[in-house]
């Protein structure tokens, strides 16, 4: 078993669920999103492996859990200075919590568990926040 000192130098930085992945996620298309190589890092496998683990069991993704950016999508995402020569999967937080079903691993079973985690706190925090009436319109995607 590797340790997590190799395993940060082979993968980055492991990063928190909890924390992070709030500063990872992003707007596209009206969903919140992960890109795939963010995706990878959480389950610490290569951006490749969760590529074709997702193409043979695409079929485990309806469409609200994953999309393909178009070109456009993909150049209004932050510039990291990185040509991607295959197409950047999107995955909703429900699609990353389906990645655990295709990438067989101990730490896929426990991203999986820390992701609904994750979702449990955020719905006390929209609970306490007062559900939609706490938030302004524009939250709502009323104008």
């Amino acid at each position: 078993m590797a340790s997590k000192r190799s395993a940060c130098r082979k993968f980055g930085k492991i990063p928190d669920p909890l924390e992070s992945i709030e500063q990872r996620a992003l707007l596209v298309r009206s969903h919140w999103v992960l890109l795939d190589t963010d995706a990878a890092k959480f389950y610490q496998v290569q951006p490749r492996t969760l590529r074709a683990a997702v193409s043979k069991n695409i079929d485990r993704f309806a469409k609200e859990f994953i999309f393909r950016l178009s070109k456009q999508d993909a150049q209004e995402l932050p510039k990291t200075g990185v040509k991607r020569p295959t197409p950047i999967y999107a995955f909703t937080m429900t699609g990353i919590a389906m990645l655990s079903s295709v990438l067989n691993s101990k730490k896929a079973a426990q991203t999986s568990i820390n992701i609904i985690r994750y979702r449990i706190v955020n719905r006390r925090r929209f609970v306490e926040l007062g559900g939609y009436d706490g938030l302004p319109d524009s939250s709502r995607g009323l104008s």
